[in-house]
C-alpha cells in the first residue's frame, strides 16, 4: 500500500516510462525556479523482487500561481463588527493605511476591508501517480488554497476530472497545471474581484480531494497581504528603477521602499538624508526624501543605514522630541530629566523621581502649596538683590584670592630657590648654598667638607684630581639659559682681558660637551686631570688649570722645545684632524 492509500501493483514498463518522462519534462520546465514550485515527494522504484517490480508510487507537489486578467485583483472583505479587531471606525467613515482601505457599513454591523493585490497565493496541487497511470487511471490528487472556499475547490476538481476524460489516457499533469494557472479565476467567476467573508469559508463539501485548514479570516487576509508584498518586492528587485532624488538608475535591490507612500529611494540618498537629520537633531523631519512627501521613514530602514552610534542618537532625540510635545510631561529644573505631572491640575505639582525635587510646574521653583507664584517683577527684584550681595562677596573674595596668590607665589619662589640653588650635606643632610669660590664647600652646620659637583664627602683637593667629572671650579652661577645665550651675547668686559679667563674657558668646555661635533676636541690634562678644549685643530695643548704643555694626539707632557715633539720622526702633527 503506497502513501495516501494507493495500492502499488507491479508497474507496466510503458506506464513507468511515461511517468518518468512526464516528471522529467516538468522538472525541466520549472528548473531554476526560485520559488521551488515543484517538489518530488517520492519516486517509484524500478527494482525487481521475486521476478516482479515493486516499490512505491511517484508523488509530487506543485504550487500553481493563478494568472490575473488585469494588473491587479481587488480584494473585498466583509467582517461582522464583533469579529473585527478594528471596531472603532465610525459609521460611514473610511480610513486607509498602506494600501488597505477600512470602512464601516451604513448599518454599522460590518467592517469592510478593501485592497489591491498583484499576486495571489498559489494553489497547492498534491499528485500521486498509480501504476496504471496514464494508460488506465488518472492521477490521485488533492487541491488546497487558503483564499478559496471548499465549494470553489470542488468545482476545480471536477474540471480536472473533465480534462482527464478528454485526454483519453494521455499524460495530463502539465495540462492540469496550465489550466489551473490560466482558467481558475474565469471558471469561478471572480475575474473582476475577490470577495471574502466569514460565510464564504463555512461551506462544507463531500469531496476528499478538497483540503482545507481551520483558518480565521483575519489570518487569511494577513497571508494574502504578506504574500502580495513579498512577491512585489521580489519583482521590484529584479528590475531597474530611477531614484526620485538623485535621478540615478539602479536595480531594485539597491533601493529602499517606504511602505506608507511606496516611494523608492536609493541606498545612498536614504543614508545621506538620515545622517543629516540625525546630525542636525531634526529627527521629527525625518520623512520620505521625495518632494512634498510627508510619510515617515520606518525605524528598520533608519537602523539599516545608520551606524550603531548614530542610531542610538536617533532614538534618544526621538524620545526627547516625543516627550516635549506631551502635555503631562515637564522637565525637572535641576537634573533636566522628564517628570510626569500630578493628575490634579490645581496643584501644579511635579515630583522628580531622579533627584527627588518637588517643584511648581508654573514657575519651576520649589513647590509652594497655597502660595501664588512670584511675579516676574518680584523675581527680578530678588535677582537684583542677590546680584548686589554676590558682587560685594565677589570683591571680598577677590581680595582674599589675591592675598592667597601672593602668598603662594612667595612660597613657590622659596621652594624653587631651595630646589635649584641648594644641595644637601652628605653628613647632616642640611641644605647648603654656595655663593662663590671653588667646588670644595664646608657645611656651616656640621663643618664637613664636601664636593659641590657630586655632593660627596671629601678630605682635600685630591678628589678633583682623581675624578675627571669634578672640577675645582665650575659655572654654578650660570644656568642653562645663560649657556644658550652665551654665543650671541656681546662682551661687556673691558677691552684688556686677563691672560686666562677661566670663566670663559669653562663656558666653552660646557658648550662643547653639548655639541656632538666638538666633543672630539675635548681632552683630559695628564697632570691635573682637568678637561681642556682644542682650538683651531692645534694639537699643542696648554692646560688652563696647571699650565702644563701636552700633546692632543698622544696625551703626553711636552718637555724641551715644543717644535721638537712635532718634527723629525714623530708621528704627531701639530695641526691635524
Amino acid at each position: 500500500m503506497a502513501e495516501g492509500g494507493i495500492e502499488v501493483d507491479s508497474y507496466d514498463d510503458d506506464n513507468l516510462q511515461d511517468q518518468n518522462d512526464e516528471i522529467q519534462a516538468l522538472m525541466s520546465i520549472f528548473d531554476g525556479d526560485e520559488k521551488n514550485r515543484l517538489q518530488i515527494l517520492t519516486s517509484a522504484s524500478d527494482q525487481e523482487q521475486d521476478g516482479e517490480k515493486c516499490g512505491q508510487c511517484n508523488s509530487l507537489q506543485i504550487d500553481v500561481p493563478v494568472k490575473l486578467n488585469a494588473s491587479f485583483m481587488k480584494v473585498d472583505v466583509s467582517l461582522p463588527v464583533e469579529d473585527a479587531e478594528n471596531n472603532h471606525v465610525p459609521e460611514g467613515h473610511t480610513t486607509s493605511t498602506e494600501g488597505v482601505t477600512l470602512a464601516r457599513s451604513i448599518s454599522g454591523q460590518r467592517l469592510l476591508w478593501s485592497f489591491e493585490a498583484e499576486y495571489l497565493i498559489p494553489l497547492t496541487l498534491h499528485l500521486t501517480l498509480p501504476s496504471t497511470y496514464p494508460s488506465t487511471d488518472p492521477p490521485v490528487f488533492a487541491l488546497y488554497c487558503p483564499w478559496l472556499s471548499s465549494q470553489q475547490l470542488a468545482t476545480l476538481c471536477q474540471e480536472l476530472d473533465r480534462l482527464w476524460e478528454e485526454g483519453g489516457g494521455m499524460p495530463v499533469l502539465y495540462t492540469w497545471i496550465d489550466w489551473l494557472q490560466e482558467n481558475t479565476l474565469s471558471c469561478l467567476g471572480i475575474e473582476l474581484g475577490l470577495c471574502l467573508s466569514v460565510d464564504t469559508f463555512d461551506e462544507d463539501v463531500d469531496d476528499p480531494r478538497v483540503h482545507t485548514e481551520s483558518l480565521d479570516i483575519n489570518e487569511i487576509i494577513t497571508m494574502l497581504l504578506r504574500y502580495d508584498r513579498h512577491q512585489r518586492n521580489l519583482a521590484f528587485k529584479k528590475t531597474v528603477h530611477e531614484c526620485v532624488v538623485c535621478l540615478e538608475t539602479y536595480l531594485g535591490s539597491h533601493f529602499y521602499t517606504i511602505p506608507q507612500c511606496n516611494h523608492h529611494i536609493c541606498h545612498d540618498c536614504m543614508k545621506a538624508s538620515c545622517e543629516l537629520h540625525v546630525k542636525e537633531g531634526t529627527v521629527l523631519d525625518l520623512q520620505c526624501p521625495n518632494f512634498k512627501c510627508k510619510c515617515s521613514i520606518p525605524p528598520y530602514i533608519i537602523q539599516d543605514v545608520l551606524t550603531p552610534q548614530e542610531f542610538n542618537r536617533y532614538e534618544t532625540l526621538s524620545l526627547q522630541k516625543g516627550l516635549e510635545v506631551m502635555r503631562d510631561i515637564v522637565w525637572c529644573p535641576r537634573c533636566e530629566n522628564p517628570v510626569i505631572m500630578e493628575p490634579e491640575e490645581k496643584l501644579s505639582l511635579a515630583c522628580c523621581t531622579t533627584c527627588m525635587f518637588s517643584f511648581c510646574t508654573e514657575c519651576l521653583e520649589s513647590w509652594h502649596q497655597g502660595e501664588e507664584c512670584k511675579t516676574k517683577l518680584k523675581m527680578l527684584e530678588d535677582a537684583r538683590k542677590k546680584m548686589e550681595n554676590r558682587k560685594k562677596q565677589k570683591e571680598e573674595d577677590a581680595l582674599e584670592h589675591r592675598r592667597k596668590l601672593k602668598q603662594l607665589a612667595e612660597e613657590y619662589e622659596n621652594q624653587m630657590y631651595i630646589k635649584t640653588k641648594t644641595k644637601k650635606c652628605p653628613t647632616c643632610v642640611a641644605p647648603i648654598v654656595k655663593i662663590s669660590g671653588c667646588n670644595k664647600v664646608i657645611c656651616t652646620n656640621c663643618m664637613s667638607p664636601l664636593c659641590w659637583v657630586c655632593e660627596r664627602k671629601i678630605t682635600g683637593y685630591d678628589h678633583f684630581v682623581d675624578n675627571i667629572h669634578c672640577s675645582t671650579f665650575s659655572l654654578t652661577d650660570a644656568d642653562d639659559a645663560d649657556v644658550n645665550l652665551y654665543p650671541t651675547m656681546k662682551p661687556t668686559q673691558p677691552a684688556r682681558l686677563p691672560a686666562i679667563d677661566q670663566k670663559a674657558i669653562l663656558m666653552d668646555i660646557k658648550l662643547a660637551e653639548r655639541d656632538p661635533e666638538r666633543q672630539k676636541d675635548l681632552v683630559v690634562c695628564p697632570c691635573c686631570k682637568h678637561r681642556n678644549l682644542r682650538e683651531k685643530k692645534n694639537n699643542h695643548m696648554k692646560c688652563w688649570n696647571c699650565n702644563t704643555n701636552f700633546c692632543f694626539s698622544c696625551k703626553q707632557r711636552l718637555k724641551g722645545t715644543i717644535s721638537g715633539h712635532f718634527s723629525g720622526g714623530s708621528t704627531c702633527r701639530q695641526h691635524g684632524k
